[in-house]
């Protein structure tokens, strides 16, 4: 009875049968989120580098209504030279008829120019660009005038991360199962232990035995 104990011990640490057990592995995963953000964002009123023909000894305007307070960045260039003013529409209507006006000159446009003007009240603004140094062909402009507003604009950011999933794998291990290996090991030295014991409390018994069979 011992012999077999110490056996069925043994067995049970050292044969290894198929087992199914979970593992936890990393997977990739990504997500979108939006954010609100106040972004700078170019209005143009006139252009960019529109071109406007000047006929001899003449002008020409462009118009737009603007708001008070909005401060224009305002870019010409020429290869002749070019007188530049900003009016309202009073102030246009009196120029265009050849009355004294009370718009001040902005420029004297030679090649290029640049400036920035803030609109001073609410209107239809005339942008006028004069030839008063007429030579024998029409000149040639080219203008950008421009704005810059502040938006809200929706930017989408992808964010990159790791979830553990669980998936079931099949492993080979003992019928008697252990964390660190130290029980298992424990229960293989007392297996062999009533193993060996059981051996030694069987031998008489074989001795025995033997003597009986030689009598006979």
């Amino acid at each position: 009875m011992i012999l077999l104990l110490g056996g069925v011990a043994f067995a049970l640490c050292v044969i290894y049968v198929p087992q199914t057990q979970s593992v936890p592995i990393p997977v990739p995963q990504s997500s979108v989120q939006s954010q609100t953000v106040e972004a700078a964002v170019t209005a143009y009123v006139i252009g960019p580098n529109i071109e406007y023909k000047i006929p001899v000894g003449s002008y020409q305007a462009a118009y737009t209504q603007l708001a008070g307070g909005t401060t224009l960045n305002i870019y010409a260039s020429t290869m002749e030279p070019l007188d530049f003013y900003v009016m309202d529409q009073t102030n246009f209507q009196q120029y265009s008829q050849g009355s004294s006006s009370s718009a001040p000159l902005i420029a004297h446009i030679g090649l290029q120019y640049s400036t920035t003007w803030t609109v001073p009240y609410s209107a239809t603004w005339y942008f006028v660009f004069d030839d008063k140094q007429p030579i024998n062909f029409n000149k040639v402009v080219l203008v950008t005038v421009s704005y810059v507003t502040v938006q809200p604009q929706v930017q989408y950011v992808t964010r990159y991360y790791y979830v553990n999933q669980t998936i079931q794998v099949t492993v080979n291990r003992p019928i008697l199962p252990a964390n660190d290996g130290q029980p298992a090991a424990g229960v293989v030295i007392v297996g062999a232990a009533i193993l060996a014991l059981g051996i030694l409390h069987n031998e008489p018994q074989v001795q025995e035995s033997k003597r009986r069979r030689a009598r006979s």
